[in-house]
């Protein structure tokens, strides 16, 4: 079952000051780790202590989202 990603403007706004390379990192990455599966820790996904802000870490290279 595929998830249906949400980006807020925020986060938008905050991609398109990245490269154009590192847009398609980004956004390539985030389609392909979090649209089957994104509950299963795996090494590019990283479950983070109890936050207000978010409970998940994506790592890309020396990239990171937060989710």
């Amino acid at each position: 079952m595929a998830f249906a990603i949400t980006i807020t403007e925020d986060a938008e706004r905050q991609l398109r000051s990245l490269s154009a390379r590192e847009q398609r990192i980004v956004e390539g990455t985030v389609q392909a780790k979090l649209g089957e599966d994104p509950a299963t820790p795996t090494h590019a996904i990283k479950r983070l202590r109890p936050n207000p802000f978010c409970s998940v870490e994506l790592r890309m290279g020396d990239l990171r989202a937060f989710v």
